[in-house]
């Protein structure tokens, strides 16, 4: 008998300056792929959904 195990992940996306910079064409095309990419993840089952996060908050590592 054979099993096979399924890995959930959790993403998480820092910042809130990575627009900076971007004429408006340039935004508009990093929106649209980054929608398409989340929805083609979606379709396949390999997401949930998605909520923001608090602005505030801190890294912990160590």
């Amino acid at each position: 008998m054979s099993t096979t195990t399924k890995s959930d992940y959790l993403l998480l996306f820092r910042g809130n300056v990575w627009d900076r910079g971007l004429s408006p064409a340039q935004l508009q095309k990093v929106v649209s792929d980054w929608m398409a990419w989340f929805e083609r993840l979606k379709e396949e089952g390999k997401c949930l959904g998605g909520h923001p996060l608090e602005e505030e908050g801190k890294v912990v590592s160590g």
